[in-house]
């Protein structure tokens, strides 16, 4: 957390402990425990706090991807058999073709 907003919540709750101890006219020793009690209380927590969102930043995301679309598939094969035409690679093959190649 940045310094001045930590300085900012200190000083909040100094004017809040001095005002309810001067409501309920607490000694000035008193006032200072409680005072100190609370800064130390509040700005562990928000040291904890600061050091648990530093790791959440730190883990990685989930990317979602997308299938591809039809187009997609279509221009990945374009691309990949640009020499050759698509429909001659995915011909039905025939049993008697497949004798005459292993003659």
């Amino acid at each position: 957390m940045k310094t001045s907003l930590l300085i900012i919540i200190n000083y909040f709750i100094l004017l809040v402990v001095f005002i309810v101890s001067f409501i309920n006219k607490i000694s000035f020793s008193e006032f200072i425990k409680r005072t100190f009690i609370v800064i130390l209380c509040v700005n562990t927590f928000m040291y904890l706090l600061n050091m648990i969102f530093k790791y959440y930043v730190k883990t990685s995301r989930i990317n979602i991807t997308l299938p591809p679309t039809k187009d997609d598939i279509n221009d990945i094969l374009k691309e990949s058999y640009n020499e050759k035409q698509i429909d001659e690679e995915f011909k039905e093959i025939k049993l008697a073709d497949l004798n005459k190649e292993q003659e």
